[in-house]
């Protein structure tokens, strides 16, 4: 018995000594993980369209929102695609100092009653500026019905109305003053 004892006390003590001696090794190297350089985000540029074409029966459509688009780009453009998309919605398109865009080209509304009763703001708040929307199209039964277009130091190069049934009750603002403008015929 003293032998197998002898031997186990050799055996605990040579495994506890193998334990402290590995404590004492250094650990190996751990792989290096590689550090990526930051990627600047992509610039962000002015906004050139909105396309709204779910009918006004979808929750998720244009229609019954407001909407101020500061800054739109030169050749934005804006489609109501779908029966009443934009309809009693009001979007403003509003020009700043911080800008150097000029226009909106297009503002169409397509489809039956896709513009009803909304309203087209577009203000320039610049000194010595004036913003243009250079065209707007009534292509439906009713696709302008309705609609406002109020320019505030702004002009309207071309309004394209086919049938007086594509935009009765449609009316320009020149300013808040002056009477408005019927669309058929400007």
């Amino acid at each position: 018995m003293s032998t197998t004892l002898l031997t186990l006390i050799s055996w605990v003590g040579l495994s506890l000594g193998a334990n402290h001696r590995l404590l004492h090794q250094a650990l190996p190297a751990q792989p290096s993980i590689p550090v990526l350089p930051e990627v600047p985000a992509a610039p962000v540029g002015p906004q050139l369209e909105k396309n709204c074409v779910l009918e006004y029966t979808n929750a998720a459509s244009c229609a019954g929102k407001a909407e101020v688009i500061t800054n739109p780009g030169n050749y934005f453009q804006m489609d109501c695609a779908a029966l009443g998309a934009c309809a009693q919605s009001t979007t403003t398109f509003q020009f700043t100092p911080a800008t150097t865009a000029l226009y909106i080209d297009t503002v169409i509304f397509s489809e039956q009653y896709a513009g009803y009763g909304a309203t087209i703001v577009v203000e320039d708040i610049r000194v010595g500026s004036q913003a243009v929307l250079n065209k707007l199209e009534c292509k439906a039964l009713g696709a302008c019905q309705g609609l406002t277009i109020i320019l505030k130091n702004a002009d309207l190069n071309e309004l394209n109305c086919g049938d007086v049934s594509y935009c009765p009750d449609c009316w320009i603002r020149e300013n808040l003053i002056d009477p408005p403008k019927p669309c058929f015929g400007w």
